[in-house]
């Protein structure tokens, strides 16, 4: 990991970069402490809730960021001296600078499909906006094809090993079997049909070509297994709107007034955001909770985090603590 990221950036920034003296990079990913409740339900199935104490992570309650109250009067409360004053638009992209290389709001199955339906040059708006708004796969298919359907979470330890983290060995045989496998489940569940050439390059033996060859499995995969896991129930009876009243998701106020309003009590639809472009802003349902909005191309995504669905190969939701109360 560290010879890729100081390659990676001599590349980007065409000088030699010692990483060991960025310890942002040094102890990117490392949890000082956790905390983790576990549930059961009837049928067995595992539910936990965890907070992580990551390394390094920054907290918007230690930013201030400048309230403007009209006739170009601003108003700054800065309450202690290691309070630190930042414009709304940088103290975002301070926070996604980190988290953006750990959590993903962004649909990678949707990108690479339309990069590779695309004509050449830039996608059209139209087609980005169809394409943010496009339900999943797995909604399309309907509970009864899908349970006839391989679903990604039920790939073999095997093929998951040897295709996807390139960490076991086989014979030629088993590797047919494995790659097989592979390629059924994205031909069958995944919306880039053609996007891995990986089978191709491992054929190669140079090193460098072999871990490229799995980085574009392992990119191919999870973007078919969040978009298979991750995607939000979509709203009845119409996906881009409110949710129906008897739906898990709906957040009902006013009930059976004529100010009923029926809302989403986890945001879905969410807007689309481009790189560059993140917000922080108070959740609406939950006072002086606030959240960090990152680069999103899909209404339906669920935030996840990739390497930990190589892991788990399940359904989650990875929010950003931004302030010490907001643990609590």
């Amino acid at each position: 990991m560290k010879r890729r990221l100081q390659t990676a950036l001599r590349e980007r920034l065409g000088q030699e970069v010692d990483i060991d003296s960025l310890p942002d990079l040094v102890f990117m990913g490392h949890v000082d402490d956790f905390y983790a409740s576990f549930e059961w339900s009837s049928g067995g199935m595992l539910h936990a809730h965890m907070a992580f104490w990551i390394v390094g992570s920054p907290r918007i309650d230690k930013v201030i960021v400048p309230k403007e109250q009209g006739d170009q009067v601003v108003e700054i409360t800065a309450t202690c001296d290691t309070d630190v004053v930042l414009p709304q638009t940088e103290a975002a992209n301070l926070m996604a600078c980190f988290w953006d290389r750990v959590i993903a709001e962004f649909n990678v199955a949707k990108a690479l499909d339309q990069f590779s339906q695309a004509l050449p040059g830039e996608p059209s708006l139209e087609s980005i906006v169809e394409m943010a708004s496009a339900t999943g796969l797995r909604q399309k298919f309907g509970k009864k094809q899908e349970k006839g359907q391989p679903s990604p979470e039920c790939i073999s330890y095997k093929t998951l090993a040897h295709c996807v983290l390139g960490t076991l060995d086989v014979s030629d045989a088993e590797s047919e079997q494995c790659w097989a496998e592979f390629d059924h489940i994205l031909e069958q569940c995944g919306r880039a049909k053609d996007a891995c050439t990986a089978r191709l390059r491992l054929a190669s033996c140079d090193e460098n070509e072999k871990g490229h060859a799995h980085a574009q499995a392992r990119k191919v995969f999870v973007s078919a297994l969040a978009e298979w896991v991750n995607m939000h129930d979509l709203h009845r009876p119409y996906a881009m709107g409110a949710p129906g009243k008897d739906q898990a998701c709906a957040a009902i106020e006013n009930e059976h007034s004529s100010k009923e309003i029926v809302s989403c009590n986890k945001l879905f639809p969410r807007k689309c955001i481009d790189a560059g472009c993140e917000e922080i802003a108070e959740d609406p349902r939950r006072r002086e909770l606030y959240r960090l909005w990152l680069c999103r191309n899909c209404n339906f995504i669920n935030n996840y985090v990739p390497i930990v669905s190589l892991a788990m190969l399940s359904n989650m939701d990875f929010q950003a603590t931004l302030t010490k109360d907001a643990v609590i």
